[in-house]
């Protein structure tokens, strides 16, 4: 899996979890969407649930059912979700602004930056407001089936570089393993030096922080 970046700077700076780099125009997503899975089923309920339950707006509730309906999170409603978060941020007097990459996997994922110039409490509102308006569409949005393939689906396509690059540095994996595989033995290394080494091949293929 392959996470989104969120950085707030005093601008005050927050950070996401694992992802793939690359930054350029954004590319299109597949447009026919995935018929549904119980997957997807389970994730988008269990979203509903805990946003009813912990504060999320009508809206907010409102675009999971919509995915729902859809059987995934497209990119539009993740940007619907955090132009929300945007607005209800301003109205608050904080600025909320996102900057959109495409990833090498071609999902387009999103850096939200926060201005914490202007007001006191600049990171609880932001962090109140995404809660409210984003917080489990754009989570939905990142960890759906969809997402976990198009990851899945790049690493495979790099597996050969990926193996080379492992071998070469000392690495003695299967020659049969799949790229998902081989990413994760490049992250999860015994030492610190062959993690780093394993960094090094991940990001040959345009990987950080897997």
């Amino acid at each position: 899996m392959i996470a989104t970046t969120r950085a707030v700077t005093a601008l005050v700076v927050i950070c996401g979890v694992a992802a793939i780099a690359g930054c350029g125009a954004p590319a299109p997503q597949p447009a026919v969407a995935p018929t549904q899975s119980s997957a997807f089923d389970d994730r988008v309920s269990t979203a509903i649930a805990e946003a009813e339950a912990g504060g999320g707006s009508e809206a907010q509730i409102a675009l999971l059912n919509a995915a729902r309906l859809s059987g995934d999170v497209n990119v539009e409603l993740a940007r619907q979700a955090r132009s929300a978060f945007s607005d209800c941020a301003a109205a608050l007097g904080v600025a909320v602004t996102f900057a959109e990459t495409t990833r090498p996997d071609g999902w387009v994922s999103a850096t939200t930056w926060v201005d914490g110039n202007a007001k006191s409490g600049t990171e609880q509102i932001a962090m109140e407001c995404e809660r409210k308006e984003s917080y489990w569409v754009t989570k939905l949005y990142d960890t759906q089936p969809r997402a976990e393939q198009a990851t899945s689906d790049y690493l495979n396509s790099q597996a050969r570089v990926l193996l080379t690059c492992l071998q070469e540095k000392g690495f003695e994996p299967d020659s049969d393993l799949s790229g998902m595989d081989l990413a994760m033995l490049a992250a999860s290394a015994p030492s610190e030096a062959m993690r780093a080494d394993g960094a090094q091949c991940l990001a040959e293929i345009g990987v950080d922080g897997f």
